[in-house]
């Protein structure tokens, strides 16, 4: 007769203390950089170039006492009429190079503030995912399956920040933008929901969230007035101020 042996249970693992607190750091340094490695310097005032060298010069010491290396550019965003020339930021003695746009956080911003260069690369990378929508449509892959594959691959491309940029993009960027859609539809044979609408759905719902969050910084910008059935709306000169996504939420709060 076989003897049952208990089965032991495995000892924790021992974490190392001084490892875990390195890695905490780290990760506080990189979510603390996020801003500044990407650094959008919107200039009214001639003293923020001041200010701002200071704290960028002791990120570059957090990095370096990190065995990291600091790869920086600059993109200045200046709209005033009688411009000035910016002193560039220095870092350990070399200074940041001055460029016209770069990526943050999958959005391409550019220093006239448009929207062109993100929306030509959105559509580029969408339109490498329509290959692989064909070949599952080749395949014989139910029109269930190609739909999922839209949603995951090829509108989380188009989708991704709209809040953000849709609002001030151009009819041409848009119908770009759109035509991948149209071609997704002709592939599933199925229609599939438009950029205009999921744009409406998502700043609806992100207002929302911001109204019910009375920490947000933006809450004080959703006031009811008196009547307590529509909101203030925000006053705007340009029409980039206008079709931005806080003026667009607002209007969009008051017509549904």
């Amino acid at each position: 007769m076989s003897k049952i042996q208990a089965v032991q249970p495995r000892p924790r693992l021992q974490t190392n203390m001084a490892d875990e607190r390195m890695a905490i750091r780290r990760r506080q340094v990189r979510a603390s950089l996020r801003f500044y490695l990407c650094r959008l310097r919107a200039v009214k005032t001639t003293p923020l170039y001041p200010s701002l060298q200071p704290e960028v010069q002791r990120r570059s010491c957090l990095i370096k006492s990190d065995t990291r290396r600091l790869d920086v550019t600059e993109l200045i965003v200046d709209f005033r009429r009688c411009r000035e020339v910016h002193t560039p930021i220095t870092i350990n003695g070399a200074a940041v190079e001055r460029v016209s746009s770069f990526r943050f956080l999958g959005v391409h911003l550019v220093e006239d503030l448009t929207w062109s260069v993100h929306t030509n690369k959105t559509v580029k990378k969408a339109q490498q995912r329509l290959f692989f929508l064909r070949r599952l449509k080749r395949f014989g892959m139910s029109p269930r399956i190609l739909r999922t594959f839209y949603h995951c691959a090829i509108e989380s491309i188009l989708t991704g920040c709209i809040t953000t940029w849709y609002g001030n993009s151009t009819a041409y960027n848009r119908k770009a933008l759109q035509r991948v859609v149209q071609c997704s539809e002709q592939i599933i044979g199925g229609e599939l929901p438009s950029l205009q609408d999921i744009y409406r759905k998502r700043c609806l719902r992100k207002a929302g969230r911001i109204i019910k969050d009375s920490s947000h910084p933006s809450h004080k910008l959703f006031r009811l007035l008196p009547s307590g059935r529509r909101f203030c709306s925000i006053r705007s000169r340009t029409s980039r101020l206008r079709d931005s996504f806080f003026h667009q939420a607002i209007r969009l709060l008051n017509t549904s």
